[in-house]
């Protein structure tokens, strides 16, 4: 909240890095001050009101589960159909084994081996994030505030757009004012004097990778207290092998552990759930709570979207919380349910702002659209066995509610094929519908329901070595994944240690069109380079970053405008195409001083590209891998910049 306000003032980065540090001194002076033990107490016992009065049959449910996963090849619209059946059918029934005791362990030890394998499991992670990089054109953006920012230090923040390097051009999207992640990543390279590339990919990462490591195995204790080890490792081992596809969650946890979003998924929404779950299970403090409202306070700055996507988790714990909650303790659950509301001034802020500013727009994916493309074509039904029939092997009606309640919110209300247009057109926006998905910690509830199928297994085939028979299938597991598992060539992964997880013949593309171009003048080139370029603390000033920036930036900048660099982004992506008229794209590069080009290698070999580019006063002058540079020969733009 501090750098909010800062920003709000119109502060600059050397007064965020003042008065940044004292925020999180006074936050902190209160956590400490705050008791470890609440003034209320009540029973950790589950009720069992009336309407829960369905006979517990799990094999009845597994068969209807079963059903609903055969019918993802017919139907999906059937799946969601039988599924929401299942989780209704498992949330009135209830448990008749009776066995609450693991839940009410308040204090239970956490040995010394279990605290060894937590701290190797972290360094991995860490080594693993360092390692490993997928580029992601997101970070023209992201890192360009932070290099924007770190170049400026005088400048107010958050004020215009960081890439370009147009005067007044405004931010892309008006909830990138609230942003805090990127800026923090000014601050540390203004303070260690490196470049802000060097804090984005490899000095924040590695922290990341170890606050995701703490906070899958925090959730863990909390909804498998006897097992946590298990389930936090399983978890883990599941952010490895799920990476069919680019949305998934496991493409954000370690190689793409550089960006806030990837933060507020890996890290963030374990913690939202792991404090609510720890206070509804009897260990109030008002430290959680204190907690809970800087997670969402955090979530804000740490990403886009997760502003609406922290509360919508925040809310799905809170129902889980509540339903297995004595009458008794609903005042207690009041704080818990406060805290959704501190996003509600940014989003009314947003919504404001966005009226008659930038409009978004993009293909409307349904909610069968969203789940295969999340969960994968083939991976989704391994996602879905886990999820529809780990509840039936519960141990108390607790742990049920807790696997069964968000999943069921899940599909009910926000992958709801019915209520989906809505969602997308009046709450998401179209292009980010997928992420209502970002509600839940999918890979800690796949982990859990796997323990208490393993569990069931062993007991009926009367395992008796249970351990070895659980890595054994861990083992077996990450074989099977291999031909998807996120870490694979085909994932658009690169191994490189420590370094700028960009791609290298862009990057050094990059750098020498950065250095060459005629001073005052504009550069244009493909996306995947320009992106590059945007966030070096120095650079001229862009045509485009890329082209979904551009046309989100239309009516900022006017029609005219952009028409006169789309017409130049077309020429260098693709060449001159058939029917264009040349002259309109020299007119263009005039108009818009453009003085270096970075062409592809095969559109530079065109006959008919090469000639316009003479004609317009461009050389090549340098050739890096695949691409080229032509530099504009007039040697009068050097001596009047722009």
């Amino acid at each position: 909240m501090a750098t909010n306000a800062v920003v709000l003032v119109g502060g600059t980065l050397g007064e965020l890095i003042v008065y940044g540090p004292l925020g999180a001194l006074l936050v902190s002076a209160l956590f400490f001050a705050l008791p470890t033990q609440s003034a209320f107490s009540f029973s950790t016992e589950v009720d069992s009101p009336s309407w829960r009065s369905l006979p517990n049959h799990p094999w009845m449910f597994i068969g209807v589960a079963l059903l609903a996963i055969l019918s993802l090849k017919v139907s999906w619209v059937c799946f969601w159909g039988l599924s929401v059946v299942t989780l209704t059918a498992y949330f009135f029934s209830g448990v008749d084994t009776g066995a609450t005791k693991p839940f009410l362990v308040r204090h239970s030890v956490i040995g010394r081996y279990q605290r060894m394998v937590v701290l190797l499991t972290a360094l991995v992670a860490v080594l693993l994030t360092l390692w490993v990089s997928r580029s992601d054109a997101d970070d023209a953006f992201y890192v360009g505030i932070a290099a924007f920012a770190h170049a400026h230090p005088g400048a107010a923040l958050m004020s215009q757009d960081p890439m370009h390097g147009e005067v007044n051009w405004p931010l892309i999207f008006p909830s990138y004012r609230f942003t805090s992640y990127e800026l923090l990543m000014a601050a540390i390279a203004q303070v260690l004097g490196i470049p802000a590339m060097d804090v984005a990919y490899c000095v924040l990462p590695p922290l990341a990778a170890g606050a995701t490591v703490v906070a899958t195995f925090f959730l863990a204790k909390q909804v498998a207290p006897r097992r946590w080890l298990a389930v936090g490792l399983i978890t883990l081992i599941l952010g490895l092998i799920l990476g069919e596809c680019h949305r998934g969650p496991a493409n954000f946890m370690f190689v793409r552990m550089f960006q806030g979003k990837a933060v507020y998924l890996s890290a963030l929404l374990p913690l939202i759930y792991a404090l609510t779950f720890r206070y509804a299970r009897g260990q109030q403090s008002s430290r959680d709570i204190l907690l809970l409202a800087c997670a969402q306070v955090a979530a804000i700055g740490i990403s886009n979207f997760a502003m609406l996507a922290a509360p919508m988790a925040a809310g799905t714990a809170f129902a889980a919380a509540w339903v297995t909650t004595p009458k008794t303790a609903y005042r207690r659950m009041l704080p818990v349910a406060l805290t959704l509301l501190i996003p509600v001034p940014y989003l009314l802020y947003v919504a404001i702002a966005s009226r008659d500013g930038v409009l978004v727009v993009g293909t409307q994916d349904t909610a069968e659209t969203v789940w295969r493309s999340v969960f994968g074509e083939r991976q989704q039904y391994f996602i879905a066995l886990l999820l529809l029939i780990g509840p039936a092997f519960a141990r108390d009606t607790r742990e049920r509610l807790w696997l069964v309640v968000p999943p069921f919110l899940l599909l009910t209300i926000l992958l709801n094929p019915f209520l989906a247009g809505f969602i997308s057109r009046y709450l998401t926006t179209a292009p980010v519908y997928w992420r209502v998905t970002w509600c839940l910690p999918i890979l800690t509830y796949l982990a859990q329901s796997f323990c208490l199928i393993f569990d069931q297994a062993a007991k009926r085939f009367t395992v008796r070595n249970p351990a070895l028979w659980m890595a054994s299938l861990l083992v077996l597991m990450l074989f099977s994944g291999l031909h998807y598992n996120v870490l694979r060539r085909t994932n658009d992964v690169q191994w490189h240690f420590a370094g700028w997880k960009v791609a290298p013949s862009e990057l050094t593309v990059a750098q020498d069109v950065n250095g060459l171009a005629p001073l005052g003048t504009r550069i244009v080139a493909p996306e995947s380079v320009t992106s590059i370029i945007a966030m070096f603390e120095q650079h001229p000033r862009l045509v485009s970053v890329r082209d979904m920036y551009l046309e989100m930036l239309a009516p900022a900048i006017g029609n005219r405008d952009y028409q006169i660099r789309k017409r130049v982004l077309n020429f260098v992506s693709e060449g001159l195409a058939t029917g264009v008229n040349d002259k309109a794209v020299s007119d263009a590069f005039a108009q818009l001083k453009v003085g270096a080009v970075v062409l592809s290698s095969a559109v530079a070999t065109n006959a008919s590209n090469r000639a316009l580019l003479a004609e317009n006063g461009f050389v090549l002058t340098k050739t890096s891998g695949n691409w080229t540079i032509w530099l504009h020969s007039a040697p009068m733009w050097r001596r009047h910049p722009l």
